[in-house]
């Protein structure tokens, strides 16, 4: 008889949307099932980001039902839970409800990863200084939690702060899935990743006392610390019985430590067997993850330390025992790419042709680019738009200048406001993107690291067309995974780690091998289509120069906003 197969299910929260996908023990992803998330704007203040954990919750469990009604998968089938989420910033009661993070609307109580309402902030903390900011390049994010934490600080009552509890995202799901509190080992400095103010952590031990009163976060210094865990350690409890209704699974099975969506998409896409490549566990030093969506993370570990400016790390332990990793990214990616489209005169009008076409309007862009270059006989879409340049960090720069300052620029626009013009600006955004690929990447090898092969995965990996464009600019394979729903399937890679996990402790035998997390990964990894750098030599020679252009592009913002600054 037929062993009866098993699952593990992946809950991916990120930014728009709740994803859950069950997959079994050979990597296949049975169902893929996803969920809106409602995020809150200001329109007085386009900083302000900001999202519900009851709305996500319900989200995930909502999805989670109908992918284990589609797929008849019976709830005593499901052996783990894997989790991630969004690097944002919960706050909750003592009783577990939600406090609104903007003194009203108490059901919104998420401070988005991308909010920027602490600009402020973040300028006090570089400004003041610690020798601990070594760990993020040497200067303090705006997206990060420190600076969140100081602006509720100074705009909330020290009434509500004192009887509040901080979590970042991807913890707080599972101490609500588990009724847990813990202290993940991978909680960098980019994410709490635990209770506030029981403690807040950054590598090696987290951010010290000193730390945290030299920034007048006193009221959040570590109180008594936790012990660590490793991405994926089974959580004691499991899945909690109120968690288990919720979701319509069973109560006790297994649930691993939580982590920042962007090491899901690591640990689903690093592991993949390359045919005649070194595919050990030495070969990830060579390897970068790019989750990208609707911004981009980028991961790298290496063997030994390597300081990368602008960079955040290297942290020891963050995913592998005794390894270190340098994580750097885009602040919009997709964000950016939607918004010159959809802002753009000919918008309605690219509606419109992709609907009657039956395509997305980036697949009809695709489209009507290619048509261009075949009316003018040329190289192609990068000759179409050799006089247009962007320069993308309309949201700021989070690597490799770590400058929130920093905005968007755009050289070589005329009055023209036809979708041909649309296209060609939608070409130029995709080739800035990728020109900021090659700038994180040459900062990383020049310090150190030594990035061989891109593993690109989340919602711009559907956009071939930008992902031969990062092969071309970055003179590297991109690597594709074998799956759209990769990040999703990460965490549920981490929950069958769980559960072996808590097998091997259960059983408490000397016989029985201590579960791997790399070996999860090998086991429930395959690479899609591999993309080499392809341009014709003319096309390479354009890019090059597009490069050049973009660096002297930071230079002259630079020296602008000097200039402005002393006027």
């Amino acid at each position: 008889m037929a062993q009866k197969p098993v699952y593990y299910l992946g809950i991916d929260v990120g930014t728009s949307s709740a994803r859950v996908v069950f997959v079994d023990g050979r990597g296949r992803v049975a169902v893929n099932v996803a969920r809106s998330i409602e995020t809150f704007r200001d329109p007085k203040d386009h900083r302000i980001y900001e999202q519900s954990t009851g709305n996500i919750w319900q989200s995930i469990c909502d999805a989670t039902h109908e992918a284990l009604s589609s797929s008849k998968i019976s709830p005593e089938d499901v052996r783990g839970v894997g989790i991630d989420a969004t690097c944002s910033l919960v706050v909750v009661d003592a009783e577990g409800s939600p406090v609104a993070v903007s003194g009203v609307h108490a059901e919104r109580n998420v401070v988005l990863w991308c909010d920027h309402r602490a600009e402020s902030q973040t300028r006090k903390v570089n400004e003041i200084g610690h020798e601990e900011l070594r760990v993020l390049g040497c200067s303090m994010d705006l997206e990060l939690d420190v600076p969140k934490l100081m602006w509720l600080r100074d705009n909330l009552s020290s009434d509500v702060i004192a009887k509040s509890t901080f979590f970042c995202l991807p913890d707080y799901l599972a101490h609500r899935a588990t009724a847990t509190h813990f202290r993940p080992l991978n909680a960098t400095p980019n994410c709490p990743a635990y209770p506030l103010p029981t403690t807040h952590y950054s590598p090696p031990g987290g951010w010290s006392t000193d730390f945290f009163h030299k920034h007048g976060l006193s009221a959040f210094a570590p109180a008594f610390p936790h012990p660590p865990l490793a991405p994926g350690s089974s959580l004691a409890r499991g899945l909690d019985a109120q968690a288990a209704t919720d979701l319509g699974l069973l109560p006790g099975i297994a649930v691993g430590a939580a982590v920042v969506d962007c090491y899901s998409g690591y640990f689903a896409t690093i592991a993949a067997p390359l045919p005649e490549a070194d595919n050990s566990i030495e070969a990830c030093s060579h390897r970068i993850a790019a989750i990208t969506g609707t911004s981009t993370c980028f991961v790298v570990q290496s063997p030994s330390p390597v300081d990368v400016h602008g960079v955040w790390g290297p942290l020891k332990d963050a995913l592998f025992p005794g390894w270190y990793m340098s994580t750097g990214g885009q602040s919009a990616t997709g964000e950016l790419i939607s918004h010159v489209v959809t802002t753009h005169p000919a918008y309605a009008e690219l509606l419109e042709s992709a609907r009657s076409n039956g395509l997305t309007i980036f697949e009809q862009l695709d489209k009507h680019l290619e048509r261009l270059v075949a009316e003018k006989k040329i190289a192609s879409a990068v000759t179409l738009a050799k006089d247009v340049h962007l320069y993308p960090d309309f949201h700021g720069n989070r690597a490799p200048l770590s400058d929130a300052g920093m905005r968007g620029m755009w050289v070589g626009l005329t009055l023209d406001t036809s979708i041909n013009d649309l296209a060609i600006r939608y070409q130029a955004t995709l080739e800035a993107l990728a020109l900021q690929f090659r700038h994180i990447f040459e900062e990383m090898n020049h310090a150190g690291h030594d990035v061989q092969q891109i593993f690109v995965s989340g919602g711009q990996t559907t956009n071939r067309a930008f992902v031969q464009l990062i092969a071309d600019v970055c003179r590297l394979p991109v690597v594709l995974p074998d799956d759209a729903s990769s990040v999703a399937k990460g965490s549920a890679i981490l929950g069958r780690y769980a559960a072996e996990m808590q097998a091997w402790m259960d059983q408490q035998s000397p016989e029985q091998e201590h579960p791997h997390l790399w070996k999860c990964m090998t086991q429930m990894t395959q690479h899609g289509d591999i993309l080499l750098p392809s341009a014709p030599a003319e096309t390479t020679s354009l890019l090059e120069c597009k490069y050049r252009v973009f660096r002297e592009m930071i230079d002259a913002q630079r020296r602008w906003t000097r200039l402005m600054r002393t006027s």
